[in-house]
């Protein structure tokens, strides 16, 4: 089975979730999604890395042609792998600070707080930043560092990229990479723990 569909001119994250809307009504075939920006792009690739399904990306016209092959062969073995993607906590930061009260506390706060997570023997699967959260994953931002060693340790470092657009900050990321309120939503409803900072 073939079918396409045309996300070209829609806002994040609807390009992700029509992609995913679309290969769910078929069970085996190519999708081929349009798109017309490198971050709906890089969004539909993830989403189709995840799902394990193969993928071609061409340029057309200086449009993303994304051909999405799926095969009915999701069993039990895959299924448990997609299950463990997601680990036992989610650390989701909302501010550039910690607390309530004075800002540069806050900013000693939240610097202190990702060190210990960083030191501590439990650490997150994954920690996503939105709002002014994206701030702490940019270049010259004062946890910079500790972010990169956790990333380093394996922890999922993920920003909105609604938030680093409106903050005009996307060129600026150093630390993880730039999601979509999908992808965002998808781990936390699939995270038995978050810890809401």
């Amino acid at each position: 089975m073939h079918k396409e569909i045309d996300c070209r001119g829609l806002e994040c994250p609807k390009p992700v979730v029509n992609t995913q809307q679309a290969l769910d009504e078929i069970k085996s075939g190519t999708l081929t999604v349009i798109v017309d920006n490198q971050t709906s792009l890089e969004n539909i690739k993830r989403l189709a890395k995840r799902s394990s399904h193969n993928i071609k990306v061409s340029n057309k016209n200086g449009d993303f042609i994304i051909d999405i092959v799926k095969q009915d062969k999701i069993g039990p073995v895959q299924k448990k792998k997609v299950e463990k993607a997601s680990g036992d906590y989610v650390i989701f930061i909302t501010s550039d600070r910690l607390g309530v009260g004075d800002e540069r506390l806050g900013e000693i706060l939240i610097k202190a707080f990702l060190n210990t997570i960083w030191d501590y023997e439990k650490k997150p699967d994954k920690i996503i930043f939105i709002n002014n959260g994206v701030k702490l994953a940019i270049e010259d931002s004062d946890v910079l560092e500790t972010l990169e060693l956790l990333e380093k340790d394996g922890i999922g470092i993920i920003s909105c990229g609604t938030c680093l657009a409106y903050y005009e900050l996307a060129d600026k990321l150093k630390v993880g990479l730039a999601s979509n309120m999908y992808e965002i939503v998808d781990i936390l409803v699939n995270t038995p723990k978050i810890v809401k900072i």
